[in-house]
């Protein structure tokens, strides 16, 4: 639906970051012959009559709850295309609510979800993972949590050996795509300008923003 304009994306990381794990690519998904026969073995055999799955008469629904102030790069029309896949490949029920940011809120709060959608948009590997990986992370809300990769992202980040940092995150890369706790879709690009004799130009190391104006500087 992006038209060629955004990367696919398959790890939790960025692809242009120097600790993106590339062994993850192409490793899953796209395969509704065997979706299909996962759901059929776990019960899920039946349809009802406007073709969505369905066990013991409850049809096999997923939430998922967009904040309309947050949506961008036409992610609610990008859910909207999922929604149609799901349900055409395996008989899937995912229903979007584009809502408030007070009813999103809420929701998420209580658990009436069973997808989230986030993206990080992070210059620094480790302060993207320590937002989702640890147990009461700030965007956790998956539940998953493994006290080895806690673990690795302290050390990992108390280095100053890339090769050490490197295999660390390789393997929370390989474990979230191993276990399915993440599905990436697509790679956001923010984009920054400005004339060669500007410097001290970048992003935050926490978010996909220009970093503060006080560090930029005009060279004659």
């Amino acid at each position: 639906m992006y038209r060629g304009t955004a990367t696919r994306a398959w790890s939790i990381l960025s692809p242009s970051g120097p600790f993106y794990e590339a062994s993850v690519e192409k490793t899953y998904g796209n395969n509704p012959a065997e979706a299909n026969k996962l759901l059929d073995e776990a019960g899920w055999s039946t349809k009802d009559s406007e073709g969505f799955r369905t066990k013991d008469g409850k049809r096999l629904t997923a939430r998922i709850v967009l904040s309309a102030p947050f949506v961008r790069d036409k992610r609610d029309i990008l859910a909207q295309a999922v929604q149609a896949a799901v349900k055409q490949s395996a008989g899937i029920d995912l229903q979007v609510k584009v809502v408030d940011q007070g009813t999103a809120a809420d929701a998420l709060a209580k658990g009436e979800f069973e997808v989230f959608e986030n993206s990080r948009a992070d210059t620094e590997a480790g302060a993207a993972l320590n937002l989702i990986v640890p147990k009461g992370a700030p965007i956790n809300r998956h539940g998953f949590s493994d006290p080895e990769l806690e673990k690795l992202i302290v050390e990992a980040q108390a280095s100053s050996d890339p090769a050490k940092r490197k295999a660390a995150y390789s393997t929370i890369q390989k474990v979230y795509t191993d276990q399915a706790v993440v599905l990436p879709l697509y790679a956001p690009a923010d984009q920054i300008a400005a004339q060669k004799k500007v410097g001290g130009v970048g992003f935050e190391p926490t978010a996909g923003v220009p970093g503060s104006a006080y560090n930029v500087w005009i060279g004659k």
